[in-house]
């Protein structure tokens, strides 16, 4: 997947978070990569197949409603396509 591939030669998702803002931030940057491929939006499964080695499926579901949360990212067209707030 190429967005797979822009996040290693990003330099990848940098160590297994142990606190609930290590993976926002994760996740944020994540999708900061992804939307650089020249598409606006993530998937959320698009997300999870990049990130499950980092985090179990709770810590990132949990990651990605405190993102929705503080506004940080929106849903656009269904639940499970976000993109980031400008």
């Amino acid at each position: 997947m190429k967005a797979q591939q822009n996040v290693k030669a990003a330099g990848g998702i940098q160590g297994r978070g142990n606190k609930s803002g290590d993976y926002n931030q994760i996740i944020l940057d994540l999708m900061r990569e992804v939307t650089k491929t020249g598409s606006r939006f993530a998937h959320r499964s698009d997300l999870w197949s990049i990130c499950q080695n980092q985090m179990s499926n709770d810590d990132f579901k949990s990651a990605i409603n405190n993102l929705m949360d503080d506004g940080a990212i929106f849903t656009a067209v269904d639940d499970n396509t976000f993109g980031i707030t400008d």
